[in-house]
């Protein structure tokens, strides 16, 4: 993996070449360990770590909310309410059997 003189770096790169916000850029190059070279690199590979986000980010369960066949309870955080969107709010209150709770 690409290799970084040092944490700090890292974090630099994550910010300035990804676009992370500097809480997420820190947060990720918790997990770093030593390069061969001297520095330091990620301690996972970027490759995968890419590929199952972008499997989480194809699934999700519409169908079974839409469809009514289970009770379920969905929780939506005050504070993560705008990475719902708004409308998936309002799509989500109008799935029948399904218990929403706003804090």
């Amino acid at each position: 993996g690409r290799q970084y003189s040092d944490r700090a770096a890292l974090v630099t790169a994550l910010e300035a070449d990804h676009g992370l916000v500097k809480p997420l850029a820190q947060w990720v190059a918790q997990n770093v360990k030593p390069a061969p070279g001297g520095g330091v690199q990620l301690g996972y590979d970027v490759a995968t770590v890419c590929a199952m986000y972008e499997a989480y980010r194809a699934t999700d369960m519409w169908d079974l909310l839409e469809a009514g066949d289970a009770k379920i309870g969905v929780v939506v955080a005050g504070r993560n309410k705008h990475a719902w969107g708004a409308a998936n709010l309002e799509r989500l209150e109008s799935c029948q059997d399904v218990e929403t709770v706003v804090l």
